[in-house]
């Protein structure tokens, strides 16, 4: 859900599960039918995952559900009209998945979150620039007693973080404890 207004010279950065990514104007998506719009066109089997706003000179983080992560300068993406698919934003492995998308600065800092509860923050600039479309690095061992990474999401000091488990239970902690 977003207002259009202020929209202008900002870019939706879009991606599917299958590592897909795209970069539409914003103002593509202004004058939406009451019958809608077309965002992105996906492959067979594919979904669209996350959607952030970004400037056009910004950083993006991709993560997978087996640890992999890659950091890449948005302008290796062009922008695309809304029919467009999109282009490889990370490879992925077998049985391999993409679990969270930031659209990051230098300053910001990362957390990965595993099914079992486990996290690890990362400072961006600790993180390594590549290429689109790579493997990326290992962000967090996944497997055993970290289970797979469930989420991504950008941090600061003064952040609150609520983890909410299967039966309900809600934790609140500071990114500081992590």
């Amino acid at each position: 859900l977003l207002c259009t207004r202020g929209m202008e010279n900002k870019f939706l950065v879009m991606v599917t599960r299958q590592g897909t990514i795209k970069k539409t104007d914003a103002m593509a998506f202004a004058k939406v039918r009451s019958t809608g719009i077309r965002a992105v066109n996906l492959h067979e089997g594919d979904e669209l995952a996350f959607c952030k706003i970004s400037t056009g000179n910004d950083s993006i983080v991709i993560a997978t559900s087996i640890g992999q992560g890659i950091h890449f300068k948005e302008e290796e993406i062009r922008s695309m009209g809304r029919q467009a698919a999109g282009v490889r934003g990370i490879k992925l492995r077998k049985d391999d998945s993409v679990v969270g998308l930031e659209v990051v600065n230098e300053q910001d800092t990362l957390l990965f979150g595993t099914s079992q509860g486990y996290g690890k923050r990362v400072k961006i600039s600790d993180f390594r620039v590549a290429h689109r479309g790579g493997l990326g690095v290992r962000t967090i061992p996944t497997g055993g007693r970290n289970g797979e990474v469930i989420a991504l999401v950008r941090v600061t000091e003064d952040s609150e973080i609520l983890l909410i488990d299967t039966n309900g239970k809600i934790i609140r902690l500071s990114p500081q404890e992590v």
